[in-house]
């Protein structure tokens, strides 16, 4: 059986890495006595997953976790005990188990909903459309062999202006990503802004832009 934990990272809770907020977890479920499943071999670790890495400083209420966890254990218990246990910063919004045969959400991820919100600026609508009417973004991104040119113009897939905040939808996971956070930083790069900006993360999905599927729902 496993256990699926969709959790909101605010305050000062968002400016840990990734490891060290893996390292949190590990902790809130050994003290909360989650009845987690382990690793076999010389130094056994639980059997847990992130449906996405979200960049350091970006708040986030959609993150998920995803642990194996001993056939028959209590889910309405186990997310009790689990908000006792988590620190300041880190909150639960909502649990689920199901059957070990359900997909992994790593490899379903494929849409990020976001905002990206400049405090000091008003009205950037017009710049922002200046920004999308180039016929490529390109941008320095980070891979598994260094640094490479990316068009992330394909990987935006809807976009709001309100006022100096912009909502948008992103590609997400394995197949293509966009950082919220990577956006940002092109476009105060192209309208000379200080990179002063705020993200949040409001949702991951699967499926595509016109049919998005929650995770929790996935068949």
């Amino acid at each position: 059986m496993r256990f699926l934990v969709q959790f909101r990272k605010v305050g000062t809770a968002v400016y840990i890495s990734h490891l060290d907020l893996m390292r949190t977890m590990q902790r809130a479920l050994r003290r909360a006595n989650i009845p987690m499943c382990y690793s076999q071999g010389f130094n056994p670790h639980p059997i847990l997953s992130f449906a996405m890495a979200s960049p350091v400083g970006m708040t986030s209420h959609a993150e998920y976790m995803d642990i194996k966890v001993e056939d028959g254990a209590d889910p309405m218990q186990m997310t009790h005990d689990l908000i006792a246990a988590l620190p300041d910063g880190i909150s639960v919004v909502r649990t689920c188990t199901v059957e070990d045969s359900y997909p992994a959400l790593m490899s379903r991820v494929s849409l990020c909903d976001c905002a990206i919100t400049f405090p000091d600026k008003k009205n950037i609508e017009s710049i922002w459309q200046e920004f999308m009417a180039q016929e490529e973004i390109l941008v320095q991104k980070h891979s598994k062999k260094g640094l490479r040119t990316v068009d992330i113009k394909p990987m935006i897939l809807q976009h709001k202006v309100t006022d100096n905040s912009i909502s948008l939808r992103l590609c997400a996971g394995s197949a293509a990503n966009l950082s919220p956070t990577l956006l940002a930083q092109a476009f105060c790069d192209f309208a000379k802004y200080e990179p002063d900006f705020r993200c949040l993360q409001r949702g991951l999905f699967a499926g595509d832009k016109e049919e998005p599927k929650d995770l929790f729902e996935l068949v």
